[in-house]
């Protein structure tokens, strides 16, 4: 009988060290995939998935409230903070542009981040609760600080290279 239990002893810690064997194949893997990760985000490389940005909640939470029909409550200043931390971490170039270089008013970040989403105008206005002179107002005061640029119909045009750039 102490035969047959050492025998089964031996074979489940055989299995058990399989296993662990196993798992940390994956986490070395894993380990390696997140810091291919880091180093596209640090060198600005775009290739950076983005699927967890465009599956948050919050992201979807801004789509649905543009959306004809929908009841609710426009998005709160927590939900705004997510977006902008979700911005920052996608975008870190863009990210960078629009805070650290610039002073921006809350209005006009918040706008920059829903273009970088590539929010269309009306879906802004909705979010923001402006109207279409606001908007255009805003749009011009971030191309003045930026580009130097006093029209409102370029801003998306100076911004995309930054957003493509990460």
């Amino acid at each position: 009988m102490r035969e047959k239990n050492s025998a089964n002893n031996k074979k489940n810690t055989d299995e058990v060290i399989c296993i662990t064997n196993e798992i940390l194949k994956s986490v070395k893997i894993l380990l390696g995939q997140v810091e291919l990760i880091k180093a596209q985000i640090y060198e600005g490389n775009n290739n950076v998935n983005l699927n967890d940005l465009y599956a948050n909640g919050v992201y979807h939470r801004f789509q649905a409230f543009t959306e004809d029909g929908y009841i609710g409550t426009p998005p709160n200043n927590r939900e705004w903070r997510t977006l902008e931390s979700l911005i920052r971490r996608h975008f870190p170039q863009y990210y960078r542009l629009i805070t650290l270089e610039n002073r921006f008013t809350r209005d006009q970040l918040r706008l920059c981040m829903l273009i970088c989403l590539s929010f269309p105008s009306y879906a802004i206005q909705k979010v923001m609760d402006v109207d279409t002179k606001r908007m255009s107002r805003l749009k011009t005061q971030i191309n003045q600080k930026l580009f130097n640029d006093k029209r409102a119909s370029t801003l998306e045009e100076y911004l995309k290279p930054y957003i493509d750039k990460g």
